[in-house]
């Protein structure tokens, strides 16, 4: 992706995180949806976590997770956030 495009994939998600945060189940399987294997899924989740810890220290609580769904709206906000990064 060029800088223009992931400019533009970063804005797209974050119109989309105002849209998932608003309704009812917010839950994406990264097993289901993404089609991520179970060793993929749990990577994914530390990344996750990692992200939640470096941007909301405050709102941060390691503990026991799902280690396949996540809900939508955080997915999409970190992945804008590393677009707008690079």
């Amino acid at each position: 992706m060029n800088k223009l495009e992931q400019k533009v994939a970063a804005i797209l998600l974050r119109k989309a995180v105002d849209e998932f945060s608003n309704h009812g189940c917010n839950d994406f399987s990264l097993r289901n949806d993404a089609g991520l294997t179970e060793e993929e899924s749990i990577d994914f989740i530390e990344i996750l976590n990692n992200f939640n810890k470096i941007n909301n220290p405050h709102m941060f609580e390691p503990k026991d997770q799902d280690t396949d769904v996540v809900p939508d709206w955080f997915l999409c906000s970190m992945l804008a956030s590393k677009l707008e990064e690079s």
